[in-house]
């Protein structure tokens, strides 16, 4: 009895040690095994997911703007480019008396007698010009031009001391003068307005492009008017 009670005792404290150890195993096999927490997603993707959107949104803006401005710009070129050459051919023409001038002119079927006799011609032959700018001022297109003419104010007034009293002798003196080269000239800032119609650009007339034309007559004619 005493032999198989210790027998007894001892498959009891097997049965123990194996118990514990497999429990042991599962315990460690279970933590393995076991998923990861899930952790809480971030703003910060969310964020920058917003960015992006925002970032596309106002890249197609400005992109849309750009092209505007790339297309008004071309555009813009192109009205100057022409506004410039017909100024050019109009002055070009002018300058060497040839009536094509009055084809670039507008409203040029309205006025009678558009020729080069007399004076006009005589003064077209001392014109040359610079165009300074082009610009656009609310629905207007500006050239700005400098016009190297005769300065028939200077001429006059030589002719004044001369005391001829016969017409037809200051006339001379005047040929006489505008044929020399040393004739008096000086610039005339003169400005022309240009109209657009149906891609048919044409010069408008003014007081200051009338008196560069001229010779500054007309401001000279003003300014005796005045005295």
């Amino acid at each position: 009895m005493g032999r198989r009670d210790e027998e007894d005792k001892n498959k009891m404290r097997r049965r123990k040690v194996t118990s514990s150890n497999s429990n042991s195993s599962n315990n460690t096999y279970r933590r393995v095994s076991s998923k990861p927490k899930k952790h809480r997603k971030s703003n910060k993707g969310k964020i920058i997911g917003a960015i992006l959107g925002v970032v596309a949104v106002v890249g197609v803006i400005v992109f849309a703007g750009m092209k505007f401005d790339l297309l008004w710009k071309v555009f813009n070129r192109a009205e100057i480019s022409s506004s410039k050459e017909v100024v050019e051919n109009f002055l070009d023409n002018y300058s060497k008396q040839d009536e094509q001038a009055f084809e670039y002119l507008n409203y040029a079927s309205e006025i009678e007698s558009l020729n080069f006799d007399g004076y006009t011609g005589k003064l077209a032959k001392g014109i040359s010009y610079e165009i300074k700018s082009v610009s656009r001022e609310e629905d207007n297109i500006v050239v700005k031009i400098i016009i190297n003419n005769y300065d028939m104010k200077t001429i006059f007034e030589n002719l004044q001391q001369q005391n001829l009293a016969d017409e037809n002798e200051m006339i001379s003196y005047i040929d006489t003068v505008l044929e020399s080269e040393d004739a008096p000239k000086k610039d005339y800032e003169c400005y022309a307005y240009i109209t657009n119609e149906d891609d048919v650009y044409k010069v408008t007339m003014t007081d200051t492009l009338s008196n560069g034309l001229f010779g500054g007559l007309n401001e000279y004619i003003s300014e005796l008017s005045n005295l």
